[in-house]
């Protein structure tokens, strides 16, 4: 079985095209300036309408993380150790993505992280992480 692949949503499409073109996109709040993410159509801290798609800076902490040996499903698309995290964005919000890379086992609580694209069809790339280099952070996304 192949890995799932997720189906963009009238609401979720502008962040599956970002992650496409390799830029993290998130809603903003244009009242209470709050980023928003999973994709909303009401601001969680205020209640506005209006939310704006805008380009983030794609680091964040690891804020909890895991280590699958033998994942559940085959619809992983992978038999290989999985590392699981919740990531707090720098601009607040915490996702949940895979850890990669040939540090990946060893990122820790708190270690700091940055955005990266694993491409699995032409529409879809997976926002993913891999650990940073805190000296390098303020550099380039």
């Amino acid at each position: 079985m192949s890995r799932t692949i997720p189906k963009p949503t009238k609401i979720s499409a502008p962040f599956w095209e970002g992650c496409r073109q390799g830029v993290l996109k998130l809603q903003q709040c244009r009242d209470c300036r709050t980023h928003v993410y999973y994709p909303a159509y009401m601001c969680p801290a205020c209640a506005s309408l209006a939310l704006d798609w805008v380009d983030v800076s794609g680091r964040g902490r690891v804020y909890s993380r895991t280590r699958i040996e033998e994942p559940v499903s085959a619809a992983s698309g992978t038999r290989e150790p999985l590392v699981v995290a919740l990531v707090e964005l720098e601009e607040g919000p915490v996702m949940m993505s895979n850890i990669v890379g040939p540090d990946s086992d060893t990122v820790a609580i708190g270690d700091a992280v940055r955005v990266t694209f694993q491409h699995i069809s032409d529409e879809i790339a997976l926002p993913v992480f891999t650990p940073a280099d805190e000296s390098a952070e303020g550099t380039a996304a």
